[in-house]
């Protein structure tokens, strides 16, 4: 499957990251500085493929689970700082601080899933009622996430780069 998001999540995962790090008044720290993006799901909707998948899959067939829906993480970022922050365009940059890629990124990796559709699955939630549930979810329960600091293990690995995305600045 792509990328699944939703309520409760763990926080190492980027949307729940960058959400994290912004409601403890942090930026939000992206990896590299190449164009990625990843393809995100809402949780339900991959539960209810997983689903159909047990009732009307054929045994031994594989099926994708995934969605059309891709979004770049800068771009992820920039959302996420304007629906948590509520600041101006002008003062989203901010927010953003770049750090040094892993040591081996995938820049995008999107996947077919027709054979799922075929079955009849369609996604139910877009994109935009989705993160909106999600970043309410962790505004409204602090104590799920408060005393996660992944964002130090991440700063501590790497140092900060100097290469910034042209027009961040």
């Amino acid at each position: 499957s792509n990328n699944i998001y939703g309520p409760r999540q763990y926080t190492e995962k980027v949307i729940p990251r960058f959400l994290t790090l912004l409601l403890k008044n942090q930026k939000c720290t992206i990896q590299g500085n190449l164009p990625q993006s990843r393809h995100f799901l809402f949780v339900s909707d991959a539960v209810n493929a997983f689903l159909l998948v047990l009732e009307r899959g054929i045994v031994g067939e594989i099926y994708n689970v995934g969605t059309s829906f891709e979004i770049p993480i800068v771009q992820l970022a920039r959302e996420l700082v304007k629906m948590v922050k509520n600041i101006a365009d002008s003062k989203v940059n901010d927010w953003l601080e770049f750090v040094p890629e892993r040591p081996r990124v995938d820049l995008r990796y999107p996947i077919r899933c027709e054979k799922l559709q075929q079955l009849g699955w369609r996604e139910q939630v877009p994109w935009a009622e989705g993160i909106k549930q999600t970043a309410q979810w962790y505004q409204d329960n602090p104590d799920f996430w408060s005393d996660v600091s992944d964002d130090q293990n991440i700063r501590s690995t790497f140092e900060k780069t100097s290469n910034k995305i042209p027009g961040l600045t």
